[in-house]
């Protein structure tokens, strides 16, 4: 377990940004972080905001410094909003509030195949959308050669974007889902499968494109999920030796 980087308020300020910090600042002195823990090297905790029920968000660090961030607040897709300040807040003025608990994958492995079922039933029960993550191959399991149905990507991407509203948040709301769905493409590029990883890129970006009239982006949230495509199929592309692959990746790219 690696130990936390030394945290300043200039460094958060620096991670955060202007002016979340400042209303983050405000959010800590309010109190409104709940629940907060650590699980190895990252930092999670509820925050109570606008909406009636908290938003999730977490914060992870490596050997130097913060790494990455999510917050499930409509612009919090990279751990960059007031919320994720006031949780590096809480834990750099009050760090014994945290309690030390378990990875995840630790206290799953401890569990029997009978309590997994359970317990993913009662996950599934209370928030159905994740029983379309059953049908997608797992990234690393016993069966990686499988390729990954495109439309598998396009139902995730049309969930997406059904979920978003109609408001001037919809399009933070789509591209944070959005990026989930990117996410699991990395996954599969981690794993050496870049044949799937290529499909999950390219058909999240040929979809957002499409359907990119859909909601409102005046914050350019979409963009960013195709940029994050785009840069994904460049790895795809670097990492093929495959003379047709590469120029199905060279033709997405075009397009």
């Amino acid at each position: 377990m690696t130990d936390p980087p030394r945290l300043t308020e200039e460094k958060i300020q620096r991670w955060i940004g202007e002016p979340s910090f400042g209303r983050g600042q405000r959010y800590y002195l309010q109190g409104r972080i709940l629940n907060p823990c650590r699980q190895a090297e990252t930092l999670k905790a509820l925050c109570s905001g606008s909406q009636p029920e908290p938003y999730r968000v977490e914060i992870r660090w490596g050997l130097k410094d913060i790494v990455a961030g999510h917050c499930s607040c409509p612009v919090g897709g990279r751990g960059r909003c007031k919320h994720a300040a006031a949780l590096l807040l809480t834990w750099l003025h009050e760090p014994e509030t945290f309690q030390e608990v378990e990875d995840l994958e630790t206290s799953l492995s401890r569990r029997g195949k009978g309590e997994l079922v359970a317990l993913i039933l009662k996950m599934i029960e209370r928030y159905p959308d994740l029983e379309m993550l059953l049908e997608l191959p797992t990234p690393g399991g016993p069966d990686t050669s499988k390729a990954l149905d495109p439309d598998l990507i396009h139902r995730q991407v049309n969930v997406a974007f059904s979920r978003a509203g109609d408001d001037w948040r919809s399009g933070a709301r789509a591209s944070s889902d959005l990026l989930d769905v990117v996410s699991l493409g990395d996954e599969y590029a981690e794993h050496g499968n870049w044949h799937n990883a290529a499909t999950v890129y390219e058909t999240v970006a040929r979809d957002v494109l499409e359907n990119y009239g859909m909601v409102y982006d005046d914050e350019g949230d979409l963009n960013y999920v195709v940029y994050e495509c785009t840069k994904g199929l460049a790895r795809c592309l670097e990492a093929s030796d495959e003379p047709v692959h590469r120029e199905g990746l060279l033709q997405a790219l075009f397009h």
